[in-house]
């Protein structure tokens, strides 16, 4: 029922307004502990690495201007994700050096030491790094391959594992810690353009395998999944996606959904995908809100943008205009 006269109510708010890759060899060290409470929280970039020409062009005319208008002291990640999951080292001026791991399977620990206790520098300031973002966002190399773009490996899932690796730092082999730091909240921006078809999380290529279902089922429990460490670790995961290939929307919505994060479908990797890409970045967001609404005579709350619970009634409200 809506709320009537007299009645008081305290709502619980979910507030959601409307990455060449080579295994790097010796490098200088300059790893930077990304759970250091001091810093600003990170911005990821997890980029599709399987994307035609014509589409990698537009996008990389939008990364270049998304890293042109970040703050100063925004703490920016790249990471790309075909195949295989790519971590660029942001310490390597004039290369484009990544650490390469495996997509076809979940992050195991040893990699995980690896990449918290290695030498690469994997998060940095922009106003130390953005020549070398340039250069790595310069350096990615359209699909080579003759498969469709429906049939390209693409293991989405395990770079998500990967990214919040990177942001939780050390504090992932802290039992029970959450791993959250002061200076706001993180991002991971994924830039799609089509489906995760490898590693954890992936689903045939078409719908008409015989396990399709189950799979997709599969595919959306772990995305959740996924969705919710984001959350536990101060996380939102934004989907972007763009281009003319299916994305599989149904796996993707419960990663941002869960995260506190946003999906977007757009047209192509153009102005508008950049403009969102810098609003993502500026949108607040937030858990465990409380709304109170005090109504008048004859006045019930009969529409809500976004999502929420009613504590009185324990009931799930969705309304939207």
């Amino acid at each position: 029922m809506l709320p009537t006269l007299f009645e008081h109510f305290l709502l619980f708010v979910f507030f959601s307004p409307c990455l060449i890759a080579g295994i790097a060899g010796m490098r200088r060290p300059g790893f930077v502990s990304v759970s250091e409470s001091s810093m600003s929280a990170p911005v990821v970039l997890l980029i599709d690495d399987s994307l035609d020409e014509v589409h990698l062009l537009e996008l990389q005319a939008s990364l270049h201007s998304f890293l042109d208008s970040l703050s100063p002291a925004t703490r920016i990640g790249i990471v790309t994700y075909s195949r295989t999951v790519a971590v660029f080292d942001l310490s390597e001026s004039g290369v484009a050096a990544a650490d390469v791991l495996p997509g076809d399977s979940a992050l195991s620990q040893e990699l995980k030491h690896m990449l918290i206790y290695g030498t690469g520098v994997y998060l940095a300031p922009i106003h130390i790094c953005l020549s070398i973002a340039h250069s790595i966002v310069s350096a990615l190399r359209p699909y080579r391959g003759d498969l469709p773009e429906v049939m390209r490996e693409r293991c989405l899932g395990s770079a998500v594992e990967v990214v919040l690796t990177l942001i939780q730092g050390p504090a992932t082999e802290l039992p029970g810690s959450t791993g959250r730091r002061s200076g706001g909240r993180s991002r991971v921006l994924l830039c799609v353009g089509g489906p995760t078809t490898l590693g954890p999380g992936s689903l045939p290529s078409y719908d008409t395998h015989p396990n399709f279902a189950y799979l997709e089922k599969k595919a959306i429990k772990y995305m959740e999944h996924l969705g919710q460490e984001a959350r536990r670790l101060d996380v939102a995961c934004d989907v972007l996606c763009a281009g003319t290939c299916p994305v599989r929307i149904p796996t993707l919505q419960p990663l941002a959904k869960a995260s506190g994060g946003l999906l977007v479908l757009h047209d192509d990797f153009g102005e508008i995908f950049c403009l969102n890409l810098q609003r993502s970045v500026q949108r607040s967001t937030g858990f465990k809100g409380i709304l109170e609404i005090r109504c008048s005579n004859e006045i019930a709350v009969t529409r809500v943008i976004g999502e929420f619970v009613s504590i009185f009634r324990g009931v799930f409200w969705n309304l939207l205009f």
